[in-house]
């Protein structure tokens, strides 16, 4: 694997706080977002998205060459479990679903010529773009987006909704909810899933088959869209902090650009030849 370009960043400036990681090897090329905690878990001062992208970047170095997409995250997923048994925190998280290590992950198997994704990390693979939006995000994020605009039309200014966003805390009852549909057996359309250290659906598991790229680029969805350059992906995003810090029109998301911060998310960006 040749690798062109990478590029990774926190929502704050401060790359060692970033929720992301990036794992390349002979064998995969990975993103990891760690989820963005709804509770207030943990570990050693790291937080619980910072956890889940730590120790799966750590389980890739070990996974067989020649897994399979399924098998693969299993692996991962028994992985993230034997950690929190390991560290005495199995209970509490069995207990504490809302509070658990959640990441998504999109990974390139290199000699399957594969693309596995969970949850809603993107790609483009010789120009095919690929996404996993998640119908439960796009729900709340709509919510959050109606309420700052009622927000905004009582008087409240940009400035006050990222010095405290109203929006955020007007959904938060709903994002500690969520847990309920991740990795669930449901049949409603909200159910997604996550690897977090418990079992996952192989139904949303997905997998593409691919030809031979020659080009594998991988993101998380710290990148409203992504581009087949660095420079465009960023260029883009500028435009989006800036025209809408709040993320609530251009980009609607479940959290816009807090007051300190340089972005509404963590970012990561990976672009390899194959």
């Amino acid at each position: 694997m040749e690798i062109i370009e990478t590029y990774i960043n926190s929502k704050s400036g401060k790359v060692e706080l970033s929720e992301d990681e990036i794992f390349i090897s002979n064998d995969f090329v990975a993103v990891i977002d760690g989820a963005t905690s709804k509770g207030k878990f943990s570990f050693e001062d790291k937080t619980s998205g910072k956890v889940a992208a730590e120790v799966l970047k750590s389980a890739l170095t070990n996974m067989p060459r020649d897994i399979t997409g399924v098998k693969a995250i299993e692996f991962l997923s028994n992985y993230l479990s034997l950690f929190y048994k390991e560290q005495g925190i199995y209970d509490f998280l069995c207990e504490n679903r809302h509070e658990t290590p959640t990441a998504a992950i999109i990974i390139y198997s290199v000699a399957l010529k594969e693309l596995w994704l969970v949850g809603d990390c993107q790609a483009i693979i010789d120009g095919v773009t690929y996404t996993n939006e998640k119908p439960i995000d796009l729900l709340v994020s709509e919510m959050r987006s109606m309420f700052i605009e009622t927000e905004l039309m009582k008087g409240a200014t940009i400035e006050d909704l990222q010095e405290k966003d109203t929006g955020r805390e007007f959904i938060l009852p709903l994002l500690k909810r969520q847990y309920l549909f991740q990795n669930s057996k449901s049949q409603s359309k909200y159910v997604y899933e996550a690897i977090d250290g418990f079992k996952i659906n192989e139904k949303g598991i997905k997998i593409h088959k691919l030809n031979n790229p020659k080009e594998i680029i991988l993101s998380s969805d710290g990148y409203p869209k992504l581009f087949e350059t660095l420079e465009k992906s960023e260029e883009y995003l500028e435009y989006v902090l800036k025209s809408d810090p709040l993320a609530y029109k251009i980009h609607k998301s479940t959290k816009g650009i807090v007051k300190g911060n340089i972005s509404f998310d963590d970012r990561s960006y990976v672009r390899v030849r194959g």
